[in-house]
C-alpha cells in the first residue's frame, strides 16, 4: 500500500510539471487603449491604460511594455494565473502633433503562447496646441516661393507633380493637419502632416493628372484641425499656372523640283513641313500621306519633337502622266487633344507632263535659283546661283555659277558641291561637277562650273550641296533645273 501511494503521489508530481510547460494565452480586453483626457493639448499629463486578460494557463514573469511613437516609457513583469486580469498604465506629458501610444505584451517573444499575434496594441491621436491668447497660437501659411510644378508646359491628361512647403510662423507648434488640393471648390487630394513646431516648416507634393479649364490652389488646415493666430492666409493660388493643348501642323509641301510641274516617269521627292507648337515637347508623332481619295504611300512615326521644332518629312515616287493630288496629315488617328484639329491636314496638286517632246518657243534662257536653306542649316547659298541656259542644243555648254556659305557656329569649314546630269526618261546619270570647298567661318565661298549638253533628250541638271555633320535640315541643299536639248548644234 505504501509502494502505491509513493506511486500515485510520483504521477500527480509528473502532471503538475508538465502543466507547466502548457501554453498560456494573456489577451487585451477589450481590444483598445484608454486615454485621458481624451482630447489632449500640449503640456497635459496623459494617461494610457489597458487590460490583460489570461485565458489558458499560468503565464510566469510575462513581460509587458509600452510607450509612445518609438519612446519606451513603461516596462514591468507580471505573474497572471488563468482566468486572471493585469491592468497596465503610464503616463506622458503631451506635445502637439500626431502621436501613437502603444502596449506589447511579451516583445521579446520569451514565453510560448497559444496565439502570437495579438501582443501589439496600438492607439493614434492627436495633440493640439494649448493657447493662450493670438500671440500664443500657431499660423500655418505658404511661403509663395515654394509652390511650384513639374514639367512647367503641361497638357490635358498628362500629370504633373505639384511641390509646396507650409511655413509655422506662430507663436506655438501646431497640431496634425491636412493639406488639401483644391480644383474648383472642390478638396479633390489631401496629404496628412502631423504637425510643426513654431518657426519650423515641412515640404509635400501632390500627383494631379491635368483637367484643362481649372486652376488649382493649395489649402493648408482645409479641415480646420488647428486654431490659429490668422485663418486668412490658409489658402494660395499661383499665377501663372495655365494649362496648354497640344498642336502639330502641317505648314508646307513642296516638290524637290521647286514647282507644280514634273516630268512623267521620273523620281521626284515631296517634302512636308511637320511644325510642333512652341510651348511643348512631342513624342511618338504619326504622319501619314497619300493620294487624295486614294492610297497611302507613306506611313511613319516621328519618335520626337522640340518645342517650336520643324520636322520635314519626305516621299520619292515616281509620278504617271496627269494631275495629282496629294496629302499629308499629322496625328491621323486624333490621339492628341489640341488647341487647333484643323491643321493637321494639307494637300498638294502638280502635274507630271511629258518631258519628251521638246517646247516649241525659241527662247531657251531658263534662269533657276537654289532654294535657300532653313535658319537651322549650317549651308547657306549666299546669292541666287543661276544656271544660264542659251540655245541649249547638243554639244552646247550650260554655264552654273554661285556662292554657297557657311553659318556662324558650324562644326567644320569644309564645303562640297556636287552637279549631275540626269535623263528623266532613260534614268541615265553621270557626274559633270564635284569640289571641295574651304569657306570662312560665317563667310562664302564663290563657285562655277560648264556642262556639256548632248545628246538630244530631256535632262535635269540637279545641283547639291553636301550637308554638314549634324545639320538638321538638308531638304533644300539640292535643286534641279528642267533642260531641254533639242537639236544638234550647228557649230
Amino acid at each position: 500500500m505504501k509502494k502505491k501511494n509513493i506511486y500515485i503521489a510520483s504521477f500527480i508530481l509528473f502532471m503538475v510539471t508538465a502543466a507547466g510547460f502548457a501554453a498560456t494565452n494573456p489577451t487585451w480586453e477589450p481590444v483598445t487603449i484608454n486615454i485621458s483626457p481624451a482630447s489632449p493639448s500640449s503640456g497635459d499629463l496623459v494617461t494610457f491604460s489597458a487590460r490583460l486578460v489570461n485565458n489558458m494557463a499560468r503565464a510566469e514573469n510575462i513581460k509587458i511594455v509600452g510607450g509612445v511613437d518609438s519612446t519606451e516609457l513603461f516596462s514591468r513583469r507580471y505573474n497572471i494565473p488563468w482566468r486572471g486580469t493585469q491592468d497596465v498604465s503610464f503616463t506622458w506629458t503631451a506635445t502637439a502633433g500626431e502621436h501613437t501610444a502603444y502596449f506589447e505584451v511579451d516583445p521579446d517573444n520569451e514565453v510560448h503562447e497559444a496565439i502570437e499575434t495579438d501582443n501589439l496594441i496600438e492607439l493614434t491621436f492627436n495633440v493640439t496646441s494649448s493657447s493662450g491668447g493670438d500671440e500664443f497660437q500657431p499660423n500655418l501659411m505658404f511661403p509663395s516661393s515654394y509652390f511650384n510644378w513639374t514639367p512647367y508646359y503641361f497638357h490635358a491628361g498628362e500629370t504633373i507633380t505639384i511641390n509646396y512647403m507650409v511655413t509655422n510662423n506662430g507663436e506655438a507648434d501646431s497640431g496634425a493637419f491636412n493639406v488639401g488640393l483644391m480644383v474648383g471648390s472642390t478638396i479633390e487630394m489631401r496629404n496628412r502632416h502631423t504637425g510643426i513646431l513654431s518657426g519650423e516648416n515641412v515640404s509635400g507634393s501632390f500627383s494631379w493628372r491635368v483637367s484643362c479649364g481649372y486652376e488649382p490652389s493649395l489649402v493648408v488646415d482645409c479641415d480646420s484641425e488647428v486654431s490659429e493666430s490668422n485663418e486668412g492666409d490658409n489658402e494660395i493660388t499661383k499665377t501663372g499656372f495655365s494649362c496648354a493643348r497640344k498642336n502639330v501642323s502641317v505648314d508646307r509641301i513642296e516638290l524637290s523640283s521647286g514647282d507644280d510641274e514634273v516630268c512623267a516617269g521620273a523620281p521626284y521627292r515631296l517634302y512636308a513641313d511637320i511644325v510642333n507648337s512652341p510651348a511643348t515637347t512631342m513624342d511618338r508623332l504619326r504622319v501619314t500621306g497619300g493620294v487624295v481619295g486614294g492610297s497611302t504611300f507613306f506611313d511613319d512615326t516621328i519618335s520626337h519633337l522640340d518645342a517650336g521644332e520643324t520636322f520635314t518629312v519626305n516621299h520619292t515616287q515616281v509620278w504617271s502622266p496627269g494631275t495629282h493630288n496629294v496629302y499629308f496629315h499629322a496625328d491621323p488617328d486624333n490621339a492628341l487633344i489640341e488647341s487647333n484639329e484643323d491643321d493637321n491636314y494639307r494637300t498638294f496638286t502638280f502635274t507630271a507632263v511629258d518631258c519628251s517632246t521638246p517646247p516649241e518657243d525659241d527662247d531657251r534662257t531658263l534662269p533657276r535659283y537654289i532654294l535657300f536653306p532653313k535658319i537651322n542649316s549650317w549651308i547657306k547659298i549666299t546669292n541666287k546661283t543661276a544656271l544660264k541656259l542659251k540655245e541649249i542644243n547638243a554639244g552646247d555648254y550650260v554655264s552654273v555659277s554661285g556662292m554657297v556659305g557657311v553659318t556662324k557656329g558650324a562644326p567644320t569649314n569644309t564645303v562640297k558641291v556636287e552637279a549631275r546630269i540626269i535623263n528623266k526618261r532613260t534614268r541615265f546619270s553621270k557626274k559633270v561637277f564635284e569640289h571641295q570647298y574651304s569657306v570662312p567661318n560665317n563667310g562664302k565661298k564663290a563657285f562655277k562650273f560648264k556642262v556639256k549638253m548632248e545628246p538630244v533628250g530631256a535632262y535635269h541638271i540637279a545641283l547639291k550641296v553636301h550637308e554638314l555633320p549634324s545639320e538638321k535640315d538638308t531638304s533644300d541643299n539640292i535643286d534641279t533645273v528642267l533642260v531641254k536639248v533639242s537639236k544638234s548644234s550647228s557649230k
